[in-house]
């Protein structure tokens, strides 16, 4: 019994020590864990090495320090010694061996690679453990990861580094005060050189050293609120520099704390020069405005969309607009709906720049002329155009008047030379007829009295195209042509039984040009008669073709420029009294004793009509020069048809004549008939047309039509010939005209007519023209 008793307070005592056992366990266990995790939060590691074994532990914490698997990797001192960045490894090293072997104790900070997984900062401290003789047996210590630390201690270097960079190199002075002591505590370089102080002798000054006396109080003031936070900025600020100067500065400050105690930093800036520059622009400005607002002619600024910006009281009056209308208006506004705008948009593209006339509409409707100087004007990063305005409309009306009754100088020269030429044809044509119908019985005598009666009239013929040649009249009919052998030509007629000399210049590339020869030929030929005449019918005419290139705006008379062909035809005659140089070409107008004053005036119009234009400079009793300009041909010119005449006689063939004027139906009736053929007539298209369609439908088309060009107030022959080509795409047509600017004339062909007939025409030029066509 007792020794069963025994046995189970054996067990009892055996159960009570596994318990007591497994609760130190549970207690070193959980102690364990807090240790590492003590480690962990504090970053700290413990290690030893076994200096006789080279053996080396650590806890878990240097592995995560260290970036290594400790399943993976067995720690050593080799290890350790790789992990040492090579800029600090032999420094570790040393440290170690001086711990070592001279019993130095062993601490530092290292930065960690190699094995690493980032880039660390450690400190480390060691101890030494030795037998007792003093051999070393074994080190053991810690490590620290201090690689946050060393990371904010980098950063705060590196912006104390750019704080400083920027305090010393900052354009701007810098100053830093006692707010208490009113004492400058640090300065920069630029407040240095600003003031003309040494940092040394800086720091050493008061708030009040730096200042005028005078305005000394208000700068305190100043100077209280900032430091109070109430104000930051003060402007225009006076401050003494060293030499007694003054320079004026805007600061501004504000109130800080450096390690605990109060500071205000300001920022200086030097406004000495832009306040000298705000002053001149000042006055600069007063005197602008003076001149602004009490010119005499109106002042505009517009931009370049044409919007006004600013304008003056005198633009104000000439337009009958207030400053606050004109600033909502556009400059087109201001134009009447006939004039374009097409200066100012020259002006804000930057292709003009100049005066020009223009006509203005103010508020009320009424419109008056301007003399407008404009330009553009670059105001920092944007542009406007700039115009001047001088009303003009007095003169303008003055200058009108004179044109007028120069005006009507030249008509009535023109008219009493026209009266004068017809009036002496007109009464060879009534004696001949006169004579011819007191001759009825002499019929050979009569005959001959009629044909110098159609003599005249075709002289009256020639003086009516010489007339429309210089008005709007005379079209070209151009083709292709080489002017050397046409001026050549043309100066060996004018010159021919005079004892006249010549001499031709050509250029070896003369350009060929698009002309109607004919009256090329006309125009040259009377200048040069004219030039031989200046001399006395002596002396020599020298002639010359170049080419030219004329710059756009640089000539006004060819404002577009381009490229040109000239004829420059010179003489060492009398010359031309500058009075009469403006009026050497109006018609009938004439210094000569001898010539009719169609000659200069049709030469003028023929070039005009060409595109070209005849300048002249002459000097009286030195000579004349002559030059003509003609377009230079750019493409294949226009080939002229020819009209050849055609002796066989047509067969008879059904005409059908249209003309608005009854007594040429009835001539011009009578001329078809006695040429043997049959002829209808019509007044106007409409009725040529219905005529036409009903004769087609009949079975009894017209084999040719006579058309008259111009139909007052109806259908004239362009329009009708569309409508029955439509009906008969093969007929043919003749076109008659007694005007000579219709394109139509210079380009029948393409108007849909074979031939045409310049009104007036005889019988004769009527037969080979239907012979011509009956034959075609």
């Amino acid at each position: 019994m007792e020794d069963i008793e025994k046995q189970d307070s054996d067990s009892q005592e055996a159960a009570k020590a596994q318990t007591e056992e497994e609760r130190s366990e549970e207690i070193f266990h959980r102690s364990e864990e807090n240790f590492r995790r003590a480690e962990k939060i504090a970053k700290i590691g413990n290690w030893e090495w076994n200096i006789v074994t080279n053996e080396v532990t650590w806890s878990d914490e240097i592995y995560r320090i260290y970036g290594i698997d400790k399943h993976k990797v067995k720690p050593s001192f080799d290890i350790v010694v790789q992990t040492v960045a090579s800029e600090d490894r032999d420094r570790f090293c040393k440290a170690v061996d001086a711990a070592v072997k001279l019993n130095e104790p062993f601490e530092g900070q290292y930065r960690m690679i190699g094995l690493v997984a980032n880039e660390r900062f450690v400190h480390t401290i060691g101890t030494v453990v030795r037998d007792e003789v003093g051999r070393p047996m074994s080190m053991f210590g810690i490590i620290q990861d201090i690689t946050d630390r060393k990371q904010s201690e980098r950063k705060l270097q590196e912006s104390e580094a750019k704080f400083r960079s920027i305090f010393e190199q900052a354009t701007d002075g810098i100053m830093m005060a006692d707010p208490v002591r009113k004492r400058i505590i640090e300065a920069n370089r630029a407040i240095c050189e600003m003031l003309g102080y040494t940092r040394e002798e800086i720091i050493t000054l008061r708030i009040e050293d730096m200042h005028p006396k005078e305005e000394l109080s208000r700068i305190l003031d100043l100077f209280e609120k900032q430091v109070r936070g109430e104000l930051s900025l003060t402007r225009d600020i006076p401050m003494l520099r060293k030499d007694g100067s003054i320079i004026y500065v805007d600061i501004n400050a504000t109130s800080i704390t450096i390690g605990g105690n109060p500071c205000l930093i300001g920022i200086f800036r030097d406004i000495t020069k832009q306040r000298a520059m705000e002053t001149s622009l000042r006055d600069t400005q007063a005197r602008f405005k003076a001149i602004f607002e009490q010119s005499n002619d109106g002042i505009s600024v517009a931009d370049l969309d044409g919007r006004y910006v600013m304008v003056n009281p005198v633009f104000c009056a000439m337009t009958g607009y207030t400053e606050i209308e004109l600033l909502e208006m556009r400059v087109h506004d201001l134009l009447p709906p006939h004039v374009k705008p097409k200066l100012f948009l020259q002006i804000a593209v930057g292709m003009n720049d100049g005066v020009r006339e223009s006509e203005l509409r103010r508020k009320d409707g009424s419109t008056f002329y301007a003399l407008i100087s404009g330009r553009v004007l670059n105001i920092g990063e944007h542009r406007f155009v700039h115009g001047i305005v001088h009303d003009i409309t007095e003169r303008r009306l003055l200058e009108e008047e004179r044109l007028k009754t120069q005006k009507l100088e030249s008509i009535g020269t023109l008219a009493g030379g026209i009266a004068h030429d017809f009036n002496n044809l007109l009464q060879g044509v009534f004696g001949y007829i006169s004579v011819a119908k007191m001759a009825l019985g002499d019929k050979a005598k009569s005959a001959a009295m009629l044909d110098q009666a159609e003599a005249a009239l075709n002289l009256t013929v020639n003086l009516t195209r010489q007339l429309l040649t210089f008005s709007k009249g005379g079209k070209p009919a151009k083709k292709l042509i080489g002017l050397a052998a046409v001026v050549e030509n043309a100066v060996k007629f004018a010159l021919s039984g005079s004892q006249t000399d010549y001499l031709l210049e050509s250029a070896g590339n003369l350009r060929s040009v698009e002309a109607d020869e004919g009256q090329l030929a006309r125009v040259i030929h009377n200048i040069v008669l004219n030039a031989s005449e200046a001399m006395a019918g002596s002396g020599s005419v020298k002639v010359m073709t170049r080419n030219a290139e004329i710059l756009k705006g640089v000539c006004s008379g060819l404002p577009e420029g381009g490229s040109f062909v000239c004829i420059d035809i010179q003489d060492n005659g009398t010359g031309i009294a500058e009075q009469n140089l403006a009026r050497i070409f109006d018609p009938y107008f004439t210094t000569k004793q001898k010539g009719s004053g169609l000659g200069l005036a049709t030469a003028y119009s023929i070039i005009k009509n060409h595109g070209g234009m005849i300048e002249v400079r002459s000097e009286l009793n030195n000579g004349t020069i002559f030059t003509i300009y003609l377009p230079a041909a750019t493409e294949i010119g226009i080939q002229v048809e020819t009209t050849v005449s055609v002796k066989v006689r047509a067969r008879k063939c059904r005409i059908l004549l249209m003309d608005d004027e009854h007594f040429i139906r009835i001539v011009a009736s009578e001329m078809i008939t006695v040429l043997g053929h049959e002829v209808q007539i019509a007044e106007d298209g409409k009725k040529a047309i219905e005529i036409f369609r009903q004769a087609k439908n009949a079975g009894k088309p017209f084999d040719l039509l006579i058309f008259d060009l111009t139909v007052k107030g109806g259908m004239g022959g362009d329009d009708a010939i569309k409508k029955i080509r439509e009906l008969d795409a093969d007929v043919k047509a003749v076109v008659s005209s007694g005007y000579g600017d219709s394109p139509v004339i210079a380009n029948y062909r393409s108007h849909g007519f074979s031939a045409f007939l310049n009104k007036p025409y005889d019988i004769h030029a009527l037969e080979n023209c239907l012979n011509e066509l009956a034959a075609g």
